[in-house]
């Protein structure tokens, strides 16, 4: 959907990479696996204004 807006590749690997993959491990090592916290980073990281 990212691409399709005219966000660069570049852009979404940069806050899939920051803004996902890091909090996901973070909250990992703290807390264990716990689905519900991914969907909560997931969603936040879609929200966020870096995309523009």
């Amino acid at each position: 959907m990212a691409l399709l807006s005219g966000i660069s590749e570049a852009k979404i690997l940069e806050v899939k990479q920051t803004e996902i993959h890091e909090k996901a491990i973070q909250s990992i090592k703290s807390k264990g696996w716990l689905p519900y916290l991914l969907r909560g980073i997931v969603a936040k990281a879609k929200s966020e204004k870096r995309w523009r």
